[in-house]
This record gives C-alpha cells, sequence and structure tokens, in this order.
C-alpha cells in the first residue's frame, strides 16, 4: 500500500482566469464517468480532459477536491491525496495552462517530506509542524515552537539546539521544519 501525500495548493492570479478554471474543475467532478470505475476526482481526468496529454505520461496517481477554505478573488484553493508524492507536474501544466502561479505544500509522513514552494510563506504561513499522540500543531516559527513545547511539558527552553537535543522532547513530539523547494 502506497503511504498518502497530502497537498494543498493555491493558484493565483488574474480573477477571471481563476473563475474560469474553477468552472472546467467544476464541471470535470460533475462528469458521470461509464467506461472507467474510478472516482470522478482522480486527477488524470484533469490530465487527460482539461491538459489533453495521455495520463500515462504524467504522474497523476490520486485524487483531488477543492478545499474548504474561504477562497479571496483571484485565487483558487483544491487539495490532493496522492500515492507516494505529490503530483506538481500536473498542476504546473494547469497554472500555465490558465496563466495562474501555483504554490504548494506538501506532506508525506512516511518519507518525512514536508516542503513548500511558497518561500515568503505569503498562502501557507505555518513553517514547522509539531505532532504528538494527542494532537497536530502547524506553527508560524521557531520561537512559536518553543513557547509551545515550554508551555506543553513544563520546560523553559530558549535555544533551538538545545530543544530538539532534548531526550524528552524527542519522546513527546516530532517536529519537523518545511523545507522550501523551487
Amino acid at each position: 500500500m502506497a503511504n498518502l501525500c497530502s497537498t494543498s495548493y493555491i493558484l493565483v492570479g488574474d480573477k477571471d482566469k481563476v473563475n474560469e478554471l474553477r468552472s472546467v474543475l467544476q464541471k470535470l467532478k460533475d462528469t458521470k464517468r461509464t467506461r472507467v470505475p474510478l472516482e470522478p476526482r482522480w486527477i488524470g481526468y484533469i490530465v487527460q480532459d482539461v491538459l489533453g496529454k495521455d495520463w500515462r505520461d504524467i504522474y497523476c496517481r490520486g485524487e483531488w477536491d477543492f478545499s474548504s477554505k474561504d477562497v479571496k478573488e483571484g485565487e483558487l484553493h483544491f487539495y490532493t491525496d496522492t500515492a507516494w508524492n505529490a503530483c506538481n507536474e500536473v498542476f504546473q501544466k494547469l497554472a500555465e495552462k490558465f496563466g495562474l502561479e501555483m504554490y504548494y505544500v506538501t506532506e508525506e509522513l512516511g518519507f518525512n517530506i514536508y516542503e513548500t514552494n511558497d518561500s515568503t510563506h505569503t498562502y501557507f504561513p505555518d513553517e514547522i509542524i509539531v505532532t504528538s499522540d494527542e494532537e497536530t500543531e502547524y506553527i508560524n516559527g521557531r520561537k512559536e515552537v518553543m513557547d509551545y513545547v515550554n508551555r506543553h511539558l513544563g520546560t523553559d527552553f530558549n535555544g533551538w539546539d538545545t530543544m530538539l537535543s532534548d531526550e524528552k522532547v524527542d519522546e513527546v513530539f516530532c517536529i519537523h521544519e518545511m523545507e522550501v523547494v523551487d
């Protein structure tokens, strides 16, 4: 069984182009398929029906859906659940076709993939993910992570490396910094 990779995308640009793409994707999502017994949200349908390419030539193993987040004008928010890694090539080509910019954040726990291409954290402000048995927190910076850990453990860490090397912290939390990629 493949590891689940969750990715959130935001395509940004001219509001008319964003609305056009939203309509195209909604129509695609609503299309009833009779020949292929796959979920209507299969990413391969975007490859073949919107991009006009053969789905076997572009990695598209997974499903997509619109995000439930409030959408700002000129932004299209959606997410994917895919096998092993993100299907960024598909969505980069989609953004290019509609003259939009693509930003994403992706998480794949099995291979410790925590990546974003949002280098300014404009669209995805959380830089660090902290998980424990009880919860997962998305946090904006190292100081905020230290405050969070100190609050939960009753400690008083004021150095990042000191905190990360502490055995108790290691027993209770997994701390992952988002890697900024191109």
